[in-house]
């Protein structure tokens, strides 16, 4: 599939106040968990804390980025619904390493969102006080690494949209804590 856009990004758009209430949010409301992925060949994948949220709030402010994205970048992607907001915390050294956000097959009997696949990503930083952290895009998934892309702006609030089969990864943090939150829409598989 060749799209003109392979990620929109709203920059410093979501209100800090927002941002900072959602922090709070998840780290007094949920219990973290050790995000811990690995790929099959034993590397490690990502290494981060994340906190799963089903909270209607959250994903409706979320979700209309997605929507407004998914027109504005002229994918029109047919999307009905979102799974719960991963909520993410990389302490230094963590990171997570190229990956995709979709899956080969939709998502299986016994799934809550059996027969639906993952088709538009979105990543909102929720702060800013850190260092490292890049999240970067290898749209030709290739090793070289002269074609990645990195966002550049790392700013509190900034929304980054984008086909859940773009390859992507998040550096490694080397000081301070990176709180963000990643949602993913769903729809019937791509025809």
């Amino acid at each position: 599939m060749i799209l003109k856009n392979l990620c929109w990004v709203y920059e410093n758009s979501l209100p800090k106040h927002i941002c900072n209430n959602i922090i709070n949010y998840c780290l007094n409301k949920r219990t973290t968990k050790r995000g811990m992925v690995k790929h099959p060949t034993a590397q490690k994948t990502r290494d981060s804390f994340v906190v799963w949220n089903p909270e209607v709030w959250i994903k409706n402010i979320v979700m209309r980025y997605i929507v407004d994205a998914n027109k504005k970048a002229g994918w029109n992607f047919d999307i009905e619904e979102c799974e719960d907001i991963q909520f993410t915390i990389y302490k230094p050294k963590q990171h997570y390493d190229w990956h995709y956000d979709a899956g080969e097959e939709p998502y299986p009997k016994g799934n809550k969102h059996v027969g639906r696949t993952r088709k538009i990503s979105a990543s909102v930083i929720l702060n800013s006080e850190y260092k490292g952290g890049d999240f970067l895009f290898n749209f030709r998934n290739e090793p070289d690494p002269t074609i990645t892309r990195k966002i550049k702006n790392k700013n509190q609030g900034t929304v980054i949209v984008f086909p859940s089969h773009a390859r992507h990864k998040v550096d490694k943090v080397t000081k301070g804590m990176r709180y963000s939150l990643v949602c993913w829409s769903l729809g019937k598989p791509f025809k």
